[in-house]
């Protein structure tokens, strides 16, 4: 929409800014749509890689696999941005974006070799080292270990470095200056909630500020090490059981601080306030693309798969996959304090301690029925209504049930109720996103749910 027609629609009387509007409202809306793209962005890539590889010897467990292999790949980004388009609805956030490029040669070497120690006991090792002409190199090694037990027993464990460039995105994207998602004080100008003097406390007072993001020429590589150690079990034929413990440590991670980090202490990111040449307008907060602190988190994967004995009636089969999080903590910043996420809404959004997904199909062809239930625990709420108040968001599971016919072999037809009990989404108080009341992230306000499909193939 053009900034200027709504403003123009309000003052008449002609849009109704609290309700339903008049056909005359509704008209003037659609006589006022901006349509057009205001960003064109465009990456070419071009690469040549090869692989090899081939059993090197004979060892007890069997043959010593080796494979080698690289890559060179060139990278070219441009983002031209229509200034005159984009300037007509603030909203864009392209208002005054400049036109960016960049460009980047990527080369990289691996090696990978199996090692059968001994029979039903093997060893992988791999390293890989890539090089990017704009921020360096990093080699990263990975050991891997797979013992099985007997035929019913499988260990694993693994440990491996990581390494991730910045895009050329987060380098050379265009700066965009939009709104915050929650609602601040403006900390010189409108100080412990009150407005100073000459100050607009309608402008500067628990209202959204502006900030501004986008790419930054000071991003370094994230780099990771994780390791793991699990066990799979097969009592029977018909249940196959894991379980895998997992650490990670990632440092540098590539992301923008946080809103909440930014607006929470001023005496810290003041460097970060940009005003106007005579002080009396906060014209943005910087949030660039950086390299933020640490995460540190480790967790549990859990899975079950039963699969009835084939009966006349038809197949069975019962599946879960949970991830229990244990802990999860980061820094908005190198060396600085870390935050305990797990559990909780910290910053921008929560971290699940447990969350799965579960169904039990039937098949009996060419019937399909297959009924799935998601699951998320619930966790402490952000509290943005009063810092003393604890709210406790619900735990939130919603269940589909849907059936398919493949009787014919070129089309497919399913049709399945979503969110069966028309569970609804618990209550949060998070205003990081513009939807109050619930978070569109994590759940669906829709309720029950009815669909059908059907596939075609050709």
């Amino acid at each position: 929409m053009i900034d200027e027609r709504m403003i123009e629609g309000v003052g008449a009387g002609i849009l109704n800014p609290f309700g339903e509007q008049t056909a005359a409202g509704t008209a003037f809306l659609q006589n006022s749509l901006l349509l057009g793209r205001f960003l064109n962005a465009k990456v070419n890539s071009s690469a040549l890689d090869f692989k090899a590889s081939r059993d090197l010897m004979t060892m007890a467990g069997g043959p010593l696999g080796f494979a080698i292999g690289g890559e060179v790949r060139h990278d070219k980004a441009v983002y031209l941005v229509n200034r005159t388009l984009a300037g007509q609805a603030s909203s864009s956030g392209y208002a005054d974006a400049q036109d960016q490029r960049g460009s980047r040669t990527i080369q990289a070497l691996f090696a990978e070799v199996n090692v059968p120690l001994i029979k039903d006991l093997e060893i992988n090792l791999a390293g890989r080292y890539d090089h990017y002409s704009d921020v360096g190199g990093n080699f990263n090694p990975k050991v891997a270990l797979r013992w099985q037990l007997s035929p019913r027993v499988l260990m694993r464990g693994s440990y491996n470095q990581g390494f991730r460039a910045p895009t050329l995105y987060d380098i050379y994207g265009p700066q965009t200056t939009t709104n915050t998602a929650e609602p601040w004080d403006d900390p010189v100008l409108c100080p412990n909630g009150t407005a100073v003097a000459g100050a607009n406390p309608n402008l500067v007072c628990n209202q959204q500020q502006n900030i501004r993001s986008g790419g930054s020429l000071n991003v370094e590589p994230e780099t990771s090490r994780t390791y793991s150690a699990g066990i799979v079990l097969e009592p029977t034929r018909a249940l196959t059981l894991s379980a895998d413990y997992w650490d990670i440590l990632l440092k540098d991670q590539i992301n923008e601080l946080a809103e909440q980090t930014i607006f929470g202490d001023y005496q810290k990111y003041q460097s970060l306030y940009v005003y106007n040449a005579t002080r009396t307008r906060l014209d943005y907060v910087l949030a660039n693309t950086m390299n933020l602190g640490e995460i540190r988190t480790r967790g549990l994967d859990l899975s079950l798969l039963y699969r009835l004995p084939r009966a006349p009636w038809g197949n069975l089969t019962l599946t879960v996959d949970g991830t229990y999080v244990d802990k999860y903590n980061y820094q908005n910043e190198r060396g600085g304090p870390f935050t305990q996420n797990a559990g909780r809404y910290a910053d921008e959004n929560p971290v699940f301690r447990w969350r799965h997904n579960a169904s039990i199909a039937w098949n009996q062809a060419p019937w399909t029925m297959t009924l799935t239930n998601r699951y998320l625990s619930g966790y402490d709420d952000q509290n943005g209504v009063d810092p003393e108040f604890e709210q406790r968001v619900d735990a939130y599971s919603t269940w589909t049930l849907s059936g398919t016919y493949s009787g014919n072999k070129d089309i497919d037809v399913t049709a399945g109720i979503k969110n069966l009990f028309d569970e609804d989404p618990p209550y949060t108080n998070q205003t990081t996103r513009f939807q109050q009341g619930y978070d569109p992230r994590y759940t669906d306000p829709l309720g029950r749910t009815f669909y059908v499909r059907a596939t075609y193939k050709f």
